[in-house]
């Protein structure tokens, strides 16, 4: 089979033996359908000047932003120079495509993709925002203003941390407890979600829309196969009415000859 991300995908008359989708004949569209990439997947819009343009080269980390890199820049810890300078634009293509993922994923994929292809997306802009709320949460509650000394309820002398023979020292928090504990509830909360979106919640919703997938990509198969089949008969038509055409002109031709009623 091949597959252009617009339903067009061939039939072969090679026996199917791969997973069984539960879909009956239509288990080897299903496969080649789940198999597909969203990112290739129909854009929100059309970028006609998209060929004219050539990829983006980034060598080093240092080019791009320091959101972006951060993630990767641990990878290059101890590294030599000549270990450094081959991976680091490995890391830095890695960062471009991450980045980029990121906004199509933000966007959305266009009107013309797949079920599949706009639940994959949806699900993972659900998980981008539950990571960004847990991990705001997760600095809400474990941000410090400071330090101070921890103090022995009975004695009221401060406790000595054995292994530095110094003071030891607690936090001080921005939040009260009350509320780091509230904000640790909701991330928790969060916490879960992710989990049934990573797993039976989103397994579920991805299986629904590969059928829905299978079902358009049908569909799209019937409508091109139509237009063939007009346009077949429309020409089939013209032709007809130009044979009938060029026969009346003929018989026209014939009646006025001299000898057309004799030989009748």
């Amino acid at each position: 089979m091949s597959n252009d991300n617009t339903g067009n995908l061939a039939d072969t008359s090679e026996p199917y033996t791969g997973p069984d989708y539960d879909l009956g004949d239509d288990n080897a569209l299903a496969h080649e359908i789940a198999e597909t990439d969203w990112r290739d997947a129909p854009r929100t819009h059309s970028d006609t000047n998209a060929k004219f343009r050539r990829p983006m080269t980034v060598r080093s980390l240092d080019a791009l932003s320091p959101e972006m890199a951060a993630p990767y820049r641990a990878q290059l810890v101890g590294l030599t120079p000549e270990a450094r300078a081959a991976l680091e634009p490995k890391l830095a293509l890695q960062a471009l495509q991450a980045a980029s993922d990121e906004a199509r994923i933000m966007i959305g994929v266009g009107s013309q993709a797949l079920p599949l292809d706009k639940a994959r997306v949806s699900i993972a802009n659900q998980e981008r925002l539950l990571e960004r709320r847990v991990d705001q949460l997760a600095a809400e509650i474990n941000e410090q203003t400071g330090s101070r000394a921890v103090y022995d309820r009975e004695t009221g002398m401060a406790v000595i941390d054995p292994a530095t023979g110094l003071p030891k020292m607690e936090p001080i928090y921005a939040l009260s407890k009350g509320l780091r504990d509230v904000k640790a509830g909701e991330m928790m909360e969060l916490v879960r979600q992710l989990s049934v979106l990573r797993g039976p919640g989103g397994e579920k919703e991805l299986d629904e829309a590969l059928k829905e997938s299978v079902a358009v990509v049908r569909e799209r198969q019937q409508q091109r196969a139509n237009l063939v089949e007009v346009d077949r008969l429309a020409r089939e038509t013209i032709r007809k009415e130009e044979i009938d055409a060029r026969a009346a002109i003929r018989a026209k031709h014939l009646r006025g000859t001299s000898n057309y009623s004799a030989s009748l």
